[in-house]
């Protein structure tokens, strides 16, 4: 894989497992001042991870291909594909 590609899929994938458990916490959270803040690091997490995506678009070995394949970035940190499955936030 390419050295550029492969660090932006490593970026994007340790992003997406903090955002799963930013989600979970700030669904939780009974504290509303808690909750807010959360939620502002939730929405800053999203926006580099919609970052990242871009990168990896920009990087992606397949040209002007929109779908990136991190089967042997996940392979090779030995992570199961559902870490990085997409989910939208709860508080939607």
């Amino acid at each position: 894989l390419d050295l550029g590609f492969h660090h932006q899929a490593l970026l994007y994938i340790k992003y997406l497992q903090i955002y799963h458990k930013l989600e979970d916490c700030h669904d939780q959270m009974v504290h509303p001042q808690k909750q807010r803040d959360i939620k502002q690091v939730l929405e800053a997490v999203i926006i580099r991870i919609l970052q990242l995506k871009a990168k990896l678009i920009e990087f992606n070995p397949r040209i002007m291909n929109r779908f990136v394949a991190l089967d042997e970035v996940l392979t090779d940190l030995k992570l199961n594909p559902e870490v990085v499955e997409w989910r939208v936030p709860r508080w939607f």
